[in-house]
């Protein structure tokens, strides 16, 4: 029913009935208000999902220049998906140790139905006439060995799948960069936990001395080029001769004079000249 300003969608339980014509109210099944929006020029009434993710799509009613969305949200959408897999490997899918591979792969990354998903993984690698031993299987079923507490079982399952003919270079370097990655999040959490908060200063709010040269990778860098910049312009001045009378005749003296303070405020701006002691002592 559309409004000059608010629509409400009407989602009837029959689905036979052709148009409005033969509309029943007792029929409907849900209705919802939604706002009508400019859009650009569609010829044919048309219906499309405009955005579309795992468990929300955004539906969308297009005529002419206008356009009613509305917003599908499915709560449980990880669970609904889990009995429809119960539901396909016992069809078909189930004939292959790929599919169980998945549907097992699927619960641990979403971190639900683990129990399951490791006799899932089991039998991706041991079912009789369609489990297959793979680093594909034999990774899946190591991690959610782990998941579910099992950290032998999970290790011997692993230095399997590693030892795997299957096991190609691409598998090994991924599952190395896996470890390290683990390795660092481990340490930095502990790192993170072992040091009291109070301590933890941010680089940008130490002293302005020790930022130049204390702070992290990028910390104090434009401070550095600013210090350089002054002892370079210092050291020039220095080097310059005060009066054109204390050159020599033939302006040879001269020309060295000058090439070494050019020289000494090139080594001085490059910060060669200057080092992090000499900075602090001077205030730079």
């Amino acid at each position: 029913m559309a409004g000059p300003d608010e629509w409400t969608v009407i989602f009837s339980k029959n689905s036979t009935s052709w148009g409005s014509f033969f509309y029943t109210a007792a029929e409907d099944a849900l209705r919802v208000k939604v706002k009508p929006r400019k859009a650009e020029y569609t010829h044919w009434l048309t219906y499309e999902f405009t955005t579309r993710q795992p468990s929300k799509a955004v539906a969308a009613l297009r005529w002419e220049y206008l356009e009613v969305p509305w917003t599908i949200t499915v709560d449980n959408v990880n669970d609904l998906y889990v009995e429809n897999l119960r539901h396909e490997l016992r069809n078909s899918p189930g004939f292959t140790w790929q599919s169980w591979q998945r549907a097992a792969r699927f619960c641990l990354d979403n971190k639900i139905n683990l129990k399951e998903a490791l006799v899932w993984a089991q039998n991706a690698v041991s079912m009789p006439d369609i489990g297959r031993e793979s680093f594909a299987s034999l990774g899946t079923l190591a991690d959610l060995q782990t998941a579910n507490g099992l950290a032998a079982e999970a290790d011997a399952t692993m230095q399997k799948a590693i030892a795997h003919p299957t096991a190609g270079p691409l598998d090994l370097h991924q599952y190395g960069r896996q470890l390290l990655a683990k390795a660092t999040r481990k340490r930095r959490s502990r790192s993170s936990s072992s040091t009291p908060r109070s301590t933890r200063t941010p680089g940008r709010q130490r002293r302005s001395g020790a930022r130049l040269y204390r702070g992290g990778p990028h910390e104090g860098r434009t401070e550095v080029r600013q210090a350089r910049a002054r002892a370079g312009t210092r050291r020039r001045k220095q080097e310059e001769p005060a009066e054109d009378g204390r050159r020599s005749d033939g302006r040879q003296a001269g020309q060295v004079g000058r090439g070494f303070s050019r020289l000494g405020a090139s080594r001085a701006a490059h910060g060669w000249g200057v080092t992090p002691a000499v900075a602090v002592r001077d205030g730079l």
